[in-house]
């Protein structure tokens, strides 16, 4: 005859219940601490395009540090998304989702990236900009001359044109405009593929308020694995 033990070993009832009180004890304290860190210190973003080719392919992994507000030429820094606020389990469970690439299967990364995206800083408060064939050009403030981005960047990329359409210009991304100052806490972003994502070519400067952090390393695949 089965019998259960909790019902006559009141000594065994209080170790199993001290152990599932020690249990969700422990959970919730994994839980304030991952929200703490991925709030405050750092969280992942899954890539989710190749709008940062070649630096960062899609579906790679990278890690994002909100910490700092100022950001140097050449950063590769994460937009705010546009398209609203998760809650606070959702945005958890998105977080270390991303950490154990399962949103594609799970479905909690519903973010594209033209809404929650990596972009690089190309040019800072102050910068005096113009474009021409997809690069573009850069007066630093109290400065006289022009220079490429890819010569004041304080990191190396390159970027990726590829073949650009007849009248392109009129249709889509545009490669060309005149020149204009970027204002207070204003940033110029850009795609390292200039001809088929959208950035501040099509958005105007990004304030330093919707910039919620800087690409500090890439963890996946892990063959790529690459410390900024």
């Amino acid at each position: 005859m089965n019998q259960n033990v909790y019902q006559y070993d009141f000594e065994e009832k209080r170790r199993r219940n001290k152990r599932i009180s020690t249990f969700f004890l422990i959970t919730f304290i994994v839980i304030l601490m991952l929200s703490l860190i991925t709030k405050f210190f750092i969280f992942p973003v899954l890539v989710k395009s190749n709008s940062m080719s070649p630096a960062f392919s899609k579906n790679c992994g990278v890690a994002v540090s909100p910490l700092g507000n100022k950001f140097a030429r050449g950063t590769v820094v994460y937009v705010d998304p546009l398209d609203g606020k998760k809650g606070f389990c959702g945005k958890l469970i998105s977080d270390v989702s991303k950490f154990l690439v399962l949103p594609e299967f799970l479905g909690f990364n519903r973010n594209s990236t033209e809404s929650a995206c990596l972009r690089r800083i190309c040019a800072v408060p102050g910068d005096t900009v113009y474009m021409e064939n997809f690069v573009l050009y850069i007066k630093s403030k109290g400065q006289d001359h022009f220079l490429t981005e890819y010569e004041l960047s304080d990191t190396e990329y390159s970027t990726n044109i590829g073949a650009v359409p007849e009248l392109w210009n009129q249709a889509g991304i545009i490669g060309n405009f005149s020149e204009f100052t970027l204002g207070e806490n204003q940033y110029f972003l850009l795609a390292d593929s200039r001809v088929n994502y959208s950035d501040s070519r099509l958005w105007g400067p990004v304030g330093a308020d919707k910039i919620k952090g800087q690409v500090i390393l890439e963890y996946l695949p892990p063959d790529h694995f690459n410390v900024f």
